[in-house]
């Protein structure tokens, strides 16, 4: 949220909270899990939530990348999800495990690797140590300012021109 009386809280089965003053459940699409969630200064807040086609294919899952501007929801971008030969899932065009941003045209989100949103479009920026490691979170205070946290101990800073490693943790086996 951007301050105590405007909070957001998402979950499974198109579960999602507004705080103003008190919590209020907001409709939701119950066909779809939602979360990451994130709020910008200037109130727009953004989700992404999961279909799982179970019924027809179990190995695929819709994703898709929603924004709310007080005139209601309406959804940005789509990918479907399938699973790779080394059973990992295969097809994202964003991240589904964490959302940052200062505006709507630098916002970020994490999960097989690490994305860029530019306001009209995502950019895959990639991922991060030697072998698979899923980016947990992402905070930051600006552009130039952004931390990473993944698997394995991995800590990333960016500071507006290139990404550096916050020694100290990547020698322990701890996802943050």
């Amino acid at each position: 949220g951007t301050s105590e009386n405007n909070i957001w809280a998402c979950g499974n089965y198109g579960t999602l909270y507004h705080k103003i003053n008190s919590w209020v459940k907001v409709p939701y699409d119950k066909k779809l899990n939602l979360g990451p969630i994130c709020t910008l200064p200037d109130g727009r807040v953004f989700v992404v939530s999961k279909f799982s086609d179970y019924p027809r294919t179990a190995d695929t899952i819709l994703q898709y990348f929603s924004k709310y501007d007080y005139n209601g929801w309406k959804i940005l971008d789509s990918c479907r999800l399938v699973n790779g030969s080394d059973g990992y899932k295969i097809g994202y065009k964003f991240g589904d495990m964490a959302l940052w941003g200062a505006s709507e045209n630098e916002l970020y989100s994490s999960g097989d690797a690490f994305y860029e949103y530019n306001g009209l479009e995502w950019i895959g920026m990639g991922g991060i140590g030697p072998y698979k490691s899923f980016i947990r979170d992402i905070k930051g205070s600006s552009r130039n300012n952004v931390y990473i946290v993944a698997d394995h101990g991995n800590i990333q800073h960016y500071d507006g021109n290139s990404w550096s490693t916050i020694r100290g943790f990547d020698t322990y086996i701890v996802n943050f």
